[in-house]
């Protein structure tokens, strides 16, 4: 179990970084879409 969680662990912060970094993409780009409209 404790094998586990130490395998585990990176790799979910690793994601939990990735989805950060695409869901700030996304939502800039959504924005600058958005822009264009105004």
């Amino acid at each position: 179990m404790h094998l586990f969680c130490v395998i585990l662990y990176p790799l979910l912060t690793l994601l939990n970084m990735t989805g950060r970094l695409l869901f700030t993409f996304c939502s800039n780009t959504a924005a600058s879409e958005l822009l264009k409209f105004f």
